[in-house]
């Protein structure tokens, strides 16, 4: 095609006087011919002949083969590119000269699964990226970088599992948010409060500050909101209970008439409630009022109790023992020699207890070098 083929006609006998050549071809579309010079116009088939004035005539059959014009580039519309999972994206590749003969466009991928291709289609199918690669029969090649993304699927809802509550001052909540529907793309939450001097809140952790009313708000990133009102309740006293009760003294011995104050210490000194109610074991022996004051009645023992009034059960006690003359005596003195009254010698250097457990009646006692007649009774 294009190319150009000049024919020579000889004519017999060579004295011949018209020598007038007629050219003409069998299909101009193939190939023309003027004076012998035969140019192929496109592929196929003519028969060139040359007639003399006479009739004569030759013929030469002349096939005519496609040009072939090789590819020197090629491109594409798109060097780079962005589309999300699931979408298609058309490539146009454009091969020069224009008059290439082969123009076929061999198409290819980096990672089928990242994006595949197929006549310049490009279908993504999972986040990352791919190289798309359009080539020519004759390895010319041009390239385009693919970057899929995850598809986006936005929140339409957005809810709390509570909506109002109370909590005292200090208490902690957890709330949770729930964004709708559950293939969201991006399910971040951004959590506000109306009142940070009141109510606090943290990735969905409320933390009440002090009392009042508040509004914790959680936010989509497409600014869908759900709330919930919190009031915060002022904390009631913390109870600190009686753990120990002390009285001092421990012990009392005094003759009946007598008043003892007893003091009693609370521990911890903290306690939310300090204040004892005490008590007697034998009103009869020894008394006991409001303020740990025992008054002694009579000879014997009694057990004088302060118990906590706070729940804890938390006791203390005082042993209160009224005692006889003879015993404070002794107290006083030390022990003694007991005679009866006749002069015989019943103890010797007996102790209080040895005198007390003395069967009634009259005794002489002998005190470092003193004499003593009592009555135990």
């Amino acid at each position: 095609e294009g190319q150009t083929l000049t024919l020579t006609a000889t004519i017999d006998p060579e004295m011949a006087t018209d020598k007038t050549v007629i050219w003409s071809t069998s299909d101009e579309e193939v190939a023309t011919v003027e004076e012998g010079v035969v140019t192929a116009v496109k592929a196929g088939q003519a028969v060139i002949t040359a007639k003399t004035t006479n009739g004569l005539s030759a013929n030469c059959n002349v096939t005519v083969t496609a040009q072939v014009i090789e590819p020197t580039g090629i491109s594409l519309d798109k060097t780079e590119a962005s589309i999300v999972e699931g979408q298609t994206l058309t490539l146009t590749a454009t091969i020069d000269p224009e008059l290439a003969t082969d123009k076929t466009v061999i198409w290819s991928t980096s990672d089928e699964e990242v994006a595949t291709v197929e006549d310049g289609v490009v279908t993504a199918v999972k986040a990352g990226q791919a190289v798309i690669t359009a080539k020519t029969t004759n390895g010319l090649s041009a390239t385009c970088n693919v970057t899929v993304t995850t598809q986006v699927i936005q929140a339409d809802g957005i809810t709390l599992d509570v909506t109002e509550t109370d909590l005292m001052e200090g208490e902690t909540l957890k709330l949770t948010a729930t964004i709708s529907p559950a293939e969201t793309t991006d399910k971040s939450v951004t959590w506000t409060s109306s009142n940070v001097e009141v109510a606090t809140v943290s990735d969905g952790v409320v933390t009440a500050l002090k009392p009042g009313e508040v509004i914790i708000t959680a936010s989509t990133v497409n600014g869908l909101t759900a709330s919930c009102h919190i009031t915060v309740i002022e904390k009631e006293p913390e109870v600190i209970l009686v753990s120990e009760i002390i009285i001092t003294p421990e012990s009392v011995e005094a003759l009946p008439g007598t008043e003892v104050q007893l003091e009693a210490t609370v521990f911890p000194a903290e306690a939310t409630n300090p204040s004892l109610e005490w008590s007697t074991s034998d009103a009869k022996v020894a008394t006991v009022d409001e303020s740990g004051l025992v008054k002694i009645i009579s000879e014997g023992r009694a057990v004088i109790t302060a118990i906590a009034t706070d729940g804890s059960g938390v006791t203390a006690q005082c042993i209160v023992d009224g005692l006889t003359g003879i015993e404070v005596l002794l107290m006083q003195e030390g022990n003694a020699d007991i005679f009866d009254m006749r002069g015989i010698l019943i103890k010797k250097n007996a102790d209080r207890s040895e005198i007390s457990s003395l069967p009634n009646g009259v005794y002489i006692l002998r005190i470092q070098g003193k004499t003593y007649k009592i009555l135990k009774r």
